[in-house]
């Protein structure tokens, strides 16, 4: 197509009333959803930070917060667009659009980061540093905001005539087009290209991980020897790494469920000159879902389920009818020791009788009964996730036998000193537990874990 539009002839790239009514449908019931979806993240983020701030020191979920941020305000400004609340002359008509470019670029840069930090940490084996974290944000929000402001200050947004709507105008002649591939399309595809390879050579890295050592442990014939022997334990704390992982990933893949629908059809109407009703209902559908799918991620996002185990443990402590004492601990350990063997929360561990009491009514009733079961399965429950959380937050990069034997080893200590029954009072046991030499160990761990804890979660 001639740039100058030589044939004078406007193409028809709008939809039927009764399309545009069905595409609007599908706008409110995903994106208004999608808007509480993100504005409970930030909501549950804010309630953590304000409870303890270790809880929230996590590259991914920091990055995740500031993706729900950014969601909240697309949501609202593709309401905006697909209601046409903008006269065609205004300068509204040329905010919205900016907007959605910039925006858009955001969310999808910003899960790049996280793509970036896990190619990093696990695929690379770079230990982390604090300084990437910045340029996780700087750069992300930086690149979307200028390709979003270039245009808008080249005069490139305003309403289109083809469409019917305020976007990228004239949107039928070359230039504008190679103005939306520039600064829009090609900054989507290239984010949700490198996720993809990211997420593709993290599943292989797994993959091949777990078939080794699978393969090494039926070999050797070690299957009866469940508690004794060191493979079997390497073999379980690469699972546990494995799962975290796995979730983390679940971040990384929505650029490609959510902004593909869009390529597709964008990339369609410029090569046929001409609009397509199915592929907008997917565009359209699958557009206003990252809020909804960052939110499931951010719930089954390791650094989550950590806090709100601390943070249970924590309430029942002070709030049940008894502390609960972590097993090994003494009396003032919180029940952060039990997921983390982080130092205790900064609160008062001490049962408060007369404050509260509609808390206290909701942690006997609710929660304690769970949380000071000592049965069999929950203790083994409890257990597993030791396992997981310890083994990613204590071993930081995992390259290699060796790495994975201290891993392994560093796991198997802090599980054994947060569940190993207590010892009789006054025992020798007992006695070792609070040794100077055992609290040094302790802080050593501490220090390992604020070390090396925001590498991949």
């Amino acid at each position: 197509m001639d740039s100058d539009n030589s044939t004078g002839t406007i193409p028809n790239l709008t939809f039927s009333d009764e399309q545009q009514y069905v595409l609007n449908n599908i706008n409110d019931y995903t994106n208004i959803p999608a808007l509480v979806c993100a504005f409970l993240v930030l909501v549950i983020v804010v309630a953590m930070r304000l409870y303890d701030r270790k809880l929230v020191d996590r590259v991914s979920l920091r990055l995740n917060t500031a993706i729900s941020a950014t969601d909240m305000v697309k949501s609202v400004a593709l309401m905006i667009y697909t209601y046409e609340l903008i006269s065609p002359g205004g300068f509204a008509c040329k905010l919205v659009p900016f907007l959605i470019v910039w925006l858009t670029n955001q969310y999808v840069l910003l899960t790049t980061s996280i793509a970036h930090n896990l190619l990093l940490i696990f695929l690379l084996g770079k230990p982390f540093k604090e300084v990437y974290e910045k340029w996780y944000f700087i750069l992300p929000i930086g690149a979307a905001f200028l390709s979003a402001l270039i245009p808008l200050l080249a005069n490139r947004f305003g309403f289109d005539v083809a469409q019917g709507a305020c976007w990228y105008t004239p949107s039928y002649t070359a230039l504008s087009q190679r103005w939306e591939y520039g600064t829009f399309l090609v900054p989507v595809m290239a984010g949700m290209t490198y996720c993809t390879i990211v997420f593709i050579a993290t599943a292989i890295k797994l993959y091949k991980e777990n078939r080794e050592i699978s393969a090494k442990i039926h070999s050797s014939g070690l299957l009866d020897d469940m508690s004794n022997s060191v493979d079997v334990q390497r073999y379980k704390t690469t699972k546990a790494i494995s799962r975290v992982v796995r979730r983390i990933i679940l971040y990384i893949i929505i650029p490609l469920s959510t902004m593909l629908g869009f390529i597709v059809s964008e990339v369609w109407m410029y090569y046929y000159n001409e609009i397509s009703y199915a592929l907008n209902v997917w565009s359209v559908f699958t557009m206003t879902l990252p809020g909804i799918l960052n939110f499931l991620a951010f719930l089954l996002d390791p650094a989550v389920q950590n806090a709100f185990e601390v943070i249970k443990y924590d309430l029942v402590n002070r709030y049940g009818d008894k502390p609960f004492v972590t097993p090994g601990t003494d009396s003032g350990t919180t029940a952060s020791t039990l997921v983390t063997d982080q130092l205790p929360l900064e609160h008062s561990s001490k049962p408060t009788e007369r404050d509260r009491p509609l808390l206290r009514w909701f942690v006997r009733t609710f929660i304690a009964p769970k949380s000071q079961s000592n049965t069999t399965l929950q203790r083994k429950e409890r257990l597993d996730k030791a396992v997981e959380l310890s083994a990613i937050t204590t071993s930081g990069p995992l390259q290699g036998k060796e790495q994975l034997d201290k891993a392994t080893e560093r796991s198997d200590t802090n599980i054994a000193r947060a569940y190993v029954p207590p010892p009789p009072s006054g025992s020798s046991q007992e006695r070792r537990e609070h040794s100077p030499g055992s609290h040094s160990q302790r802080r050593r761990s501490t220090i390992l874990l604020s070390k090396f804890g925001p590498d991949i979660i």
